[in-house]
């Protein structure tokens, strides 16, 4: 993988400055350019990484120096930039969700057609260590067949307050989302119903629920039973906390990260919990899972591969959350069609 493609970023916020840093970082990629509607902050990240400040995707979408392009923006600005760039040729990795409803990804699906370029959405649990040697294990029956996947995910409340009341933007789309995807991809069976209820305590209205849990039933007889929440307290230490256990006819997968994970740091400020898979810093260059993630949608590019994260996966489960949130409304259960 000798090729060196020309990359872009647009969105600059927590998860895109990342891109950017990790695009600048890696031998296979040269990025061009950094846009973001802050103009003082795409400047800044531009100084810092040495590249040009656009402050408008629309003035990037036609550069020849481009070839890859990660979207970073919020969940609900998704559509038509994605659409745009593949028209226009280039390769895009859109962060998750791929959209807020399933009828934007139909239009994102209806729209690349015929482009011929990669396109993926990044569900960055693919590749963590940790699910994906999940993943392996349950591909060679090493468990049998599932009987139940059961799942916590507890955010931030800097998260809720930032990204669910100022964007009106669920739980489920922004955390839970995360780990509906990985019980689809862990899944053989397919979607028969979905139950939901949710807690609103901290967080006011129903697109920003404090916790949702959700429970899927499966065609094959199994179910997942999933938590998602963003009311964890910034001073817990850790961005995230996280566990999952799969259960077989055969074994046991159990699954842990964040708060008491694999690296504890106690110093006069109290505990620190690092994150050591998704984006640690080693010897001053971003590594982990993101990385991973990128590095592998670049060789995908470079060698017509065709990317990990399918869109029609990324697609079932943004109509997952949409059936829970139906179901959280009605207070009923909803049978999937």
């Amino acid at each position: 993988m000798s090729q060196k493609l020309g990359t872009a970023v647009v969105g600059t916020g927590y998860i895109g400055y990342k891109h950017a840093r990790i695009y600048s970082e890696v031998l296979n990629s040269h990025l061009v350019a950094v846009v973001d509607r802050d103009r003082n902050r795409a400047q800044k990240i531009a100084n810092e990484l040495g590249c040009r400040a656009e402050y408008d995707y629309r003035r990037v979408l036609d550069d020849p120096e481009i070839d890859v392009v990660s979207i970073c923006l919020p969940e609900n600005n998704h559509v038509k930039p994605a659409i745009e760039f593949a028209v226009n040729g280039k390769h895009v990795l859109l962060e998750k969700p791929m959209a807020m409803t399933t009828k934007d990804c139909d239009e994102i699906i209806e729209g690349i057609k015929g482009t011929k370029v990669k396109f993926m959405v990044g569900h960055l649990l693919h590749f963590d260590p940790k699910y994906s040697r999940a993943k392996e294990c349950i591909n060679r029956g090493q468990i049998g067949d599932i009987i139940h996947i059961v799942a916590q995910r507890n955010g931030l409340i800097s998260a809720g307050r930032n990204t669910g009341v100022a964007g009106n933007i669920s739980v489920l789309h922004h955390v839970g989302v995360h780990d509906y995807e990985l019980a689809l991809w862990f899944s053989k069976g397919k979607v028969k119903r979905v139950y939901s209820e949710y807690c609103n305590r901290l967080l006011p209205g129903i697109a920003t629920q404090d916790s949702f849990w959700g429970l899927i039933k499966f065609d094959d007889g199994s179910f997942a039973s999933i938590g998602s929440s963003w009311v964890l307290e910034d001073s817990s230490g850790a961005d995230v906390s996280a566990r999952m256990e799969i259960l077989g006819t055969h074994g046991l997968i159990e699954l842990d990260c964040g708060i008491g994970g694999s690296l504890r740091i106690f110093t006069k400020e109290g505990w620190d919990f690092p994150d050591v898979y998704h984006w640690p810093v080693v010897n001053g260059n971003i590594a982990g899972a993101l990385r991973e993630q990128l590095v592998h949608f670049l060789r995908c590019v470079i060698e017509d591969k065709k990317p990990h994260v399918t869109i029609e996966g990324a697609r079932l489960a943004v109509r997952v959350v949409e059936l829970l949130l139906e179901s959280a409304e009605r207070g009923v259960p909803v049978y999937s069609k």
